[in-house]
């Protein structure tokens, strides 16, 4: 967890429909069962953390937010990489540590963990095992 600022924040539908007010970051993200780390990047570039919209709060609350939109497509699982080491310091293989968030589509994927559209595709099909610090899989559906 992190330290911020402790600010009110918004949380939206995604449909861009006003939910709930948070007295912080860390409390929407106990709340909702999200990290406060990937609400934080929702804010700034204004996308989908924990299945919302996140926006902090200021002046007069809005009843709907403009959401952007990205068309769906082959649904992406994010997970975080976890490297796996042997007695003697060297890592032996990578794993999933935990599932991150589920995306609509690789160009959502992309927008959020900031990995190139073609490095997720190689990833999500078997080309390579991990990008950065992420393990991307197309979803079954």
């Amino acid at each position: 967890m992190m330290k911020y600022p402790k600010r009110k924040v918004w949380q939206f539908s995604d449909t861009g429909k006003f939910i709930k007010e948070y007295e912080s970051i860390l409390s929407a993200a106990k709340k909702v069962g999200g990290h406060d780390n990937n609400i934080l990047k929702a804010i700034r570039k204004k996308i989908k953390s924990a299945g919302y919209y996140w926006r902090y709060a200021a002046g007069e609350r809005p009843l709907h937010i403009p959401v952007r939109k990205f068309k769906a497509g082959r649904g992406v699982k994010v997970f975080k990489k976890r490297d796996v080491y042997n007695g003697t310091g060297n890592v032996t293989r990578v794993e999933k540590d935990f599932l991150l968030t589920v995306c609509v589509s690789v160009p959502e994927a992309s927008a959020l963990t900031k990995v190139s559209v073609s490095r997720i595709r190689r990833n999500c099909t078997g080309e390579t095992l991990y990008s950065g610090v992420y393990i991307f899989e197309y979803t079954k559906d």
